[in-house]
C-alpha cells in the first residue's frame, strides 16, 4: 500500500465519523415545528461548522497516514479505525482546553447578580427564544457533561432556564425571561 491509498483509508474513516457525527445532531425541534434541522440554527453559522468538520476530516487523515508512514499499521481496516476514532480523539483533547476571553472572566455590571461564572457561561451560550439541549450547552459552553448538568440544575432552580416539556428523552431548555443572558 503506498501513502496516497493510506491517506484516502484515513480520509474515508474520518468522513464517516463527522457523517455520524452530523447526522446526531441533526434532530427536530420545537422551532421548526417537527422537523428536521441541520446542524446550524443560523445561516451565518453553516460556514464555521463546515470548516471545523473539514478541520477536523483532515487532522484526521493526518493522523492515519503519519501512523502508515511511521510504519506503526499497514492495514486498511487498521487506517480506517485510526481515521474514524481520530477526530473524537483530538475533540476529547480539546475538550479539555478552556479558552475564556478576557471579557468573560471579568465581572461585568450587565451580568444578573447571583450567578457564578460557570452559571454565567451557560447564560451566555444562549439565544433568546431558541431551546437547547444539553450536549449543545455543553459544546458551546465547553463544560464537561457532569458539571453542566450540575449548572442547568441550578440555572432551573434560579428561575434562570425553563425546561421544555418534550416527547424525547432528551430534555431542552430555553431561557426563562427575556435578556437572562446578559441583562
Amino acid at each position: 500500500m503506498d501513502l496516497l491509498t493510506a491517506a484516502a483509508w484515513g480520509l474515508v474513516g474520518s468522513a464517516v465519523a463527522e457523517a455520524l457525527n452530523s447526522y446526531s445532531m441533526m434532530r427536530p425541534t420545537t422551532e421548526s415545528r417537527g422537523r428536521w434541522q441541520w446542524p446550524w440554527r443560523d445561516r451565518r453559522d453553516r460556514p464555521i461548522i463546515l470548516f471545523a468538520i473539514f478541520l477536523r476530516t483532515a487532522a484526521a487523515t493526518g493522523v492515519a497516514t503519519a501512523a502508515f508512514s511511521g510504519n506503526l499499521v499497514d492495514s486498511a481496516f487498521a487506517l480506517f479505525v485510526l481515521g474514524l476514532a481520530s477526530p473524537l480523539l483530538i475533540a476529547k483533547m480539546f475538550d479539555q482546553v478552556r479558552v475564556l476571553d478576557s471579557a468573560s472572566t471579568a465581572p461585568s455590571l450587565t451580568t444578573p447578580a447571583g450567578f457564578d461564572q460557570a452559571e454565567r457561561r451557560v447564560l451566555a451560550v444562549m439565544t433568546e427564544g431558541v431551546s437547547y439541549d444539553e450536549s449543545q450547552i455543553s459544546s458551546a459552553a465547553l463544560m464537561s457533561p457532569s458539571e453542566l448538568s450540575t449548572v442547568v440544575r441550578n440555572l432551573v432552580g434560579k428561575g434562570a432556564l425553563q425546561e421544555e416539556a418534550q416527547s424525547s428523552e432528551e430534555p431542552r431548555y430555553r431561557l426563562a425571561r427575556p435578556g437572562a443572558a446578559g441583562e
